[in-house]
């Protein structure tokens, strides 16, 4: 069993939205429980909407992308998914197809089974390309299933 995602994904997974709302939510309230019609030269009401707004706007992008992310494991025959708290394997012969999509700065792969599992009819993860590419070349199975797009 080789670890096709990368090790980021724990980082991105867990620390980062940690860190962002207590950090930056304690920021938010900070500025509602001060009762300040200025801050420097930014009218007190306008800073806490706008940093309001921020806030939730940034939390939406970590929950529709950041946290849809899963660890990927794989071998000859499994695929193992987990979301770091609840793991879930799947035979080779459940996944439908293996798309790789290139995005800004990283590839992001797409699992789609052919029955929908505990994570829904398709996870996706950022790949170690090595670790990846080590799986797909020791079973030529899984490379039959992967689709490249551009």
């Amino acid at each position: 069993m080789i670890q096709v995602s990368t090790n980021l994904t724990l980082f991105l997974k867990i620390f980062l939205p940690v860190f962002y709302l207590v950090f930056f939510g304690s920021f938010v309230g900070a500025l509602w429980i001060q009762n300040y019609e200025y801050v420097g030269s930014i009218e007190g009401d306008s800073l806490r909407y706008g940093a309001t707004f921020l806030y939730l706007a940034i939390i939406a992008v970590l929950y529709f992308s950041v946290f849809k992310l899963k660890r990927v494991e794989m071998d000859s025959e499994q695929v193992y998914v987990t979301n770091y708290v609840k793991h879930f394997k799947y035979g080779r012969q459940n996944v439908e197809k293996i798309t790789v999509s290139p995005v800004p700065f990283f590839r992001l792969v797409t699992i789609t089974f052919a029955q929908k599992g505990h994570f829904g009819k398709s996870v996706k993860f950022i790949p170690s390309m090595a670790r990846f590419n080590e799986v797909l070349a020791v079973c030529p199975e899984w490379q039959e299933k992967v689709v490249e797009k551009t």
